[in-house]
This record gives structure tokens, C-alpha cells and sequence, in this order.
């Protein structure tokens, strides 16, 4: 996250899969949110398809912590924009 926060968007993505590939028996909230956060990062980049897709792996992890399936939701049919105002990213969730 601190990557992301600083706009450091291939950091981000690199370590986002780091967690993903870390543990094959890890929570799916885990799994949700380092898709979203994946696909914010893509959008940044703007490559869309990949955000999309990292988007649509998110919603297939059933999990809905912290409204995760809601905020993927929204991603698909809206761009991340990291100039937007900070309500557009505050449906990340509290412990990643």
C-alpha cells in the first residue's frame, strides 16, 4: 500500500502479486483486495483491459470484505483516477 500511495504504480503492482503468491491458504479478502488494488494501479498506467481484468478476479474471490464486491463493481464500469478525490479510495479495507 505504501507503494500505491506514493504512486509508485509497477512497486505496487509487484508487490500486490507478491501477497498474492505468498499463501495458498490465505483469507479471500486478501485475494479481493490485492485484485482491486491491481486494477487501480492499471487504470493509473491506463491500461484499462488489464485493470478490467484485474477487476473482474476480484469479484470471481466471492469475498465481500469491506464492501469489496461493491467497490470491484464500480472499477468496471469507472476508472480508477488517482487525481480523483480521496472518497474515490477510501473502500479500501483497514487491515491489508
Amino acid at each position: 500500500m505504501v507503494y500505491f500511495e506514493q504512486k509508485n504504480w509497477q512497486l505496487a503492482l509487484d508487490n500486490f502479486q507478491a501477497a498474492l503468491d505468498a499463501v495458498s491458504s490465505k483469507p479471500a479478502w486478501i485475494d479481493a483486495w490485492a485484485r482491486i488494488k491491481r486494477g487501480n494501479a492499471y487504470d493509473a498506467q491506463g491500461n484499462r483491459p488489464r485493470a478490467v481484468a484485474e477487476y473482474q478476479k476480484a469479484m470471481q474471490t466471492g469475498s465481500d470484505y469491506d464492501n469489496a464486491q461493491a467497490v470491484a463493481k464500480r472499477f468496471i464500469g469507472t476508472p480508477y483516477d488517482p487525481k480523483a478525490p480521496a472518497e474515490q479510495a477510501q473502500n479500501t479495507p483497514g487491515e491489508f
